[in-house]
């Protein structure tokens, strides 16, 4: 961009653009930096507006035309045109230019440090029988199929990681995709649940951050759900994860007194 063009990072991880200059240069910054940055974010899957129609239908009839662009996911869209025009065309149902091929996921990732050697995070995170160590919202893990530690194995969790409606305790079936003890990482896919989760896959990676300490992170991908903002359920879902990484510390230091008092 020209230093002219004034370009901000949002709070919402977007980019806002505003064409501001009243000169021909203008019409010219559409047409060869504005417009293609929109072809390529719609492209990959996000969305773009000048507060009422998608960039790439956007046309400056004069030369000193201004313009206001932002770019992002389809909930920082539909919260930018409501703020400059009180409504949005995504919400009233207007298509937009979709990812060509599988629909798109939402995506988010939390992590923590671990002041505990890697071998001892590993022992803990990766056992089921003791995910409600570590897991304050888990209160049983039972096994329905395969070997744990073994690609196609398969766990029932229930607790209360999403609260129901009925008050009734939430449920996960969630089977092994991959475990590999050498990177210490693996990746469960829920098959299914009650929590309207199905199909989201989570991963978690361990790695040596030197001083006796571990990085953990935990990597998750949902199908968009109807009628929830992404950022609202990324963000609960983050929290959610990042309280049971807080916890890690906690478990060790609890299984290693055990330890202590059965010696």
């Amino acid at each position: 961009m020209v230093p002219d063009v004034n370009q901000i990072i949002v709070k919402e991880k977007g980019i806002f653009t505003n064409v501001a200059s009243p000169s021909a240069k203008a019409k010219l910054r559409l047409l060869f930096e504005v417009a293609p940055l929109g072809f390529l974010i719609e492209k990959a899957g996000g969305y773009s507006s000048d507060g009422q129609k998608s960039v790439l239908d956007k046309v400056i009839e004069n030369l000193d035309d201004r313009t206001q662009v932002a770019y992002g996911s389809k909930n920082e869209i539909i919260r930018f045109e409501e703020t400059l025009y009180g409504s949005s065309r995504l919400n009233a149902g207007v298509p937009a230019v979709e990812t060509e091929g599988k629909k798109r996921k939402w995506h988010g990732s939390v992590s923590g440090i671990v002041d505990s050697p890697l071998d001892k995070v590993w022992t803990i995170v990766s056992q089921s029988k003791r995910l409600s160590q570590w897991m304050p919202m888990v209160e049983r893990c039972i096994d329905l199929a395969g070997d744990e530690g073994v690609p196609g194995y398969v766990r029932l969790v229930s607790g209360f990681m999403f609260p129901q409606q009925d008050g009734e305790r939430s449920w996960i079936k969630e089977r092994l995709v991959a475990m590999d003890s050498t990177s210490h990482s693996y990746v469960y896919k829920m098959e299914a649940s009650n929590v309207g989760l199905d199909g989201s896959i989570n991963s978690l990676k361990l790695i040596d951050y030197g001083d006796g300490s571990t990085l953990v992170n935990w990597s998750f991908e949902i199908d968009p759900l109807e009628g929830t903002l992404e950022d609202n359920i990324i963000d609960y879902l983050g929290f959610l994860y990042k309280s049971c990484i807080n916890r890690i510390q906690g478990a060790i230091e609890d299984a290693n007194k055990k330890v202590y008092e059965t010696c």
